[in-house]
């Protein structure tokens, strides 16, 4: 961007100087003392661009004609030395009744007094000519800054939806159709939950797998397991939806601790997992879904493993990648105030919706628009 600035300040000197330049060579038809008529005609099986200058006719005798081969650039300094000869011996110019004393002779082109100041007498150049090299450098210099600074491609067109604890990837099935609907390729990971470690591991395999840059949108723990994948080069914008987004160190189970949420219906298996009461899961988990729907999620909930939860984060991708927020504001199963909290560390861009912990099932549409906002809003070369 520095580079940018200095280039167009430099371009935009070259045309301030050379406007004023051009301004100086312009002729003041009132200073004319005496015009000394110049003619210009085409000198035939000459190459492009030759002319043939002849003197008026008053002057034949002492300034014999004489046909030269001068480039456009020359012309004009080869008129001002015969003028300077024609000038020192006619003072006085030829007077205005001199070319018309031929009628024979070929039109005027212009006339020169034979008074000028000093500085008139350098090679002049046509203000239009001096313009158009201003504005040449300027798009130069335009051309040369876009050049070596790029900007940046936004437009990213893959989405990985990673699924948080207790649930599996079919959740996001709602989402997923308004994002393909709306032109997104849309990946969503299946990770077991057996392991932190794992968990990371399904979702950057599929991370691998896309073609270009990626949105990566984690739910509830998903949001600890993108954290740590994010770190993907090919990750650009990072979305939580109601979702832990830990720091350096911190896990899932800590975070909760420090800001215990509403919902009691966690238990444990004895062998390193966790579930959710099934009389406690639509009032803790997916209170704003059908009730059928979510006796069902109830009865096929993922075993959660200790390992999952209590893992820290070792490297959090929010430090260094643009990141969303959905805040669930009737959330049990994570504090909205921790949700808060964390989006604000994040310097995530925030909203907020009157939802359960389910926001990605009964607020779809509201999802789907956060995370094309991450989309299209997020520089796509990071």
């Amino acid at each position: 961007m520095i580079r940018v600035i200095t280039t167009l300040i430099i371009a935009s000197a070259c045309l301030w100087l050379a406007l004023p330049a051009a301004a100086q060579f312009e002729i003041d038809p009132d200073h004319f003392d005496a015009p000394v008529t110049t003619v210009v005609q085409p000198r035939p099986k000459q190459s492009r661009g030759s002319m043939r200058i002849s003197l008026p006719h008053q002057q034949v005798q002492r300034h014999r004609p004489q046909a030269l081969n001068l480039s456009p650039s020359l012309l004009f300094s080869k008129i001002m030395v015969q003028r300077k000869d024609l000038c020192k011996d006619n003072p006085s110019g030829l007077g205005a009744g001199g070319p018309r004393s031929n009628p024979g002779a070929p039109a005027k082109i212009f006339a020169l007094p034979c008074k000028m100041e000093p500085e008139s007498r350098n090679v002049m150049t046509k203000p239009y000519a001096v313009a158009a090299l201003a504005s040449t450098l300027v798009v130069a210099a335009i051309l040369n800054a876009a050049a070596a600074d790029p900007a940046p491609q936004t437009g990213i067109k893959n989405v990985v939806l990673v699924h948080g604890a207790f649930a599996d990837g079919s959740g996001w099935e709602a989402v997923a159709n308004i994002l393909k609907k709306d032109g997104y390729t849309v990946s969503v990971v299946q990770h077991p939950e057996t392991s932190f470690a794992e968990d990371v591991k399904f979702t950057k395999a599929v991370i691998d797998r896309q073609s270009g840059p990626v949105v990566l949108v984690g739910h509830s723990y998903g949001g600890a397991v993108i954290t740590e994948a994010g770190n993907d080069p090919k990750v650009s914008a990072l979305v939580y939806i109601a979702a832990f987004a830990p720091d350096a160190g911190e896990s899932s189970a800590t975070i909760e601790q420090s800001l215990p949420p509403a919902g009691k219906g966690i238990k444990e298996t004895g062998d390193g997992y966790f579930f959710i009461d099934p009389a406690a899961f639509a009032a803790d988990f997916a209170a704003d879904i059908p009730a059928a729907k979510a006796e069902f999620m109830a009865e096929s909930q993922v075993l959660f493993s200790v390992d999952s939860f209590t893992s820290p984060i070792k490297s959090p991708a929010w430090k260094s990648k643009p990141s969303w927020y959905m805040v669930a504001t009737a959330d049990r199963s994570i504090n909205p105030d921790q949700e808060r909290k964390m989006a604000k560390r994040a310097n995530a861009k925030t909203i907020e919706v009157n939802s359960s912990h389910a926001a990605y099932i009964s607020h779809p549409k509201e999802t789907a628009k956060l995370i094309e906002e991450a989309a299209t809003s997020a520089p796509a070369n990071r």
